[in-house]
């Protein structure tokens, strides 16, 4: 008889620490799901958020183009310009340029610019404008012509190398560095910009949806 008491006793004070050790388990699960939540500070402006702003900016998108005229194209005889930006297309047999033996005023001479087979295939990752017009240098002249926009060199963000914030949090000043990368395309033109890297600043202001890029210090791009 003793000896089951001394079992049912040892059972009751193994149920009661089990209620116990439940008990404060469930409250420190209570008290963890009442902790509140660190606040998102959309305010702040980090090093890669700043990068993502520039490089958003139009400014900061804005290419260094080739113009690749195709049709009847009057070229001033006397200068170099619409020829020079032809001869390495010319060269790479990208397009073919011939007179047609049309002259006026005897220095503007009348040109042929057609495409290559192989011009056909690079033309397709080029942007096409069709309906412009080309004017000689005195606006008399014109012919419809197909124009090509090349993009040979875009921007490319090295990295943002500082950051200034002003005391009141609505302003800031943002460093970074940046170069012209070259396309696929920059074989095409004699002018493709260098790609040194170059140290640029901006001038960023906090408004009611976050911080945006307002203009960059100087002339920078």
């Amino acid at each position: 008889m003793n000896r089951l008491l001394h079992i049912f006793c040892a059972l009751v004070i193994c149920i009661a620490v089990v209620s116990i050790a439940g008990d404060a388990v469930g409250q420190q699960k209570k008290r963890r799901r009442n902790i509140p939540s660190e606040p998102v500070k959309t305010n702040d402006l980090s090093r890669g958020r700043a990068a993502e702003i520039i490089k958003a900016h139009p400014k900061f998108k804005s290419t260094d183009d080739l113009r690749i005229l195709v049709g009847l194209v009057w070229e001033d005889g006397r200068g170099d310009l619409f020829i020079g930006d032809l001869k390495l297309p010319v060269d790479q047999g990208i397009v073919t340029m011939k007179e047609t033996g049309n002259v006026k005023y005897g220095r503007y001479i009348e040109y042929l610019v057609e495409l290559t087979p192989k011009g056909e295939i690079e033309a397709k990752a080029w942007e096409k404008t069709t309906g412009e017009e080309q004017f000689d240098a005195i606006g008399l002249v014109k012919s419809t012509v197909t124009v090509y926009r090349v993009v040979i060199a875009q921007k490319q963000l090295i990295e943002v190398t500082g950051i200034a914030v002003s005391e009141g949090g609505k302003n800031a000043r943002v460093e970074f560095t940046w170069r012209w990368a070259p396309t696929a395309h920059a074989k095409l033109s004699k002018q493709v910009p260098s790609n040194m890297p170059q140290e640029c600043a901006a001038y960023f202001q906090l408004y009611d949806d976050g911080w945006r890029f307002v203009k960059p210090y100087g002339l920078c791009f």
